[in-house]
C-alpha cells in the first residue's frame, strides 16, 4: 500500500507503485499544477520513495537502491 501526501493535506492511497504513476501521468491537470516539492509518496512498511519529474513533465519515482 503507497500513501501519496500533499502540502495541502489531501492524502491518497494507492495499492500498487504502477497505480501511484498512473494516479500522477494520467491527469494532464495533477501533472501540471503538482511540485515535486509539494508532494511526498510513501510505502506503509518500507519508507519514503522520492518522487522525480522526468524531462519531459511526467513523474517518476526512485525507490532506494535504484539510480
Amino acid at each position: 500500500m503507497y500513501v501519496i501526501h500533499f502540502d495541502s493535506g489531501r492524502t491518497e492511497s494507492c495499492t500498487t507503485l504502477a497505480g501511484v504513476l498512473a494516479f500522477f501521468n494520467c491527469n494532464d491537470d495533477l501533472r501540471r499544477r503538482t511540485s515535486v516539492d509539494a508532494v511526498s509518496v510513501r510505502h506503509i512498511a518500507r519508507g519514503d520513495i522520492p518522487l522525480v519529474r522526468l524531462s519531459n513533465g511526467t513523474f517518476a519515482v526512485r525507490p532506494k537502491g535504484t539510480i
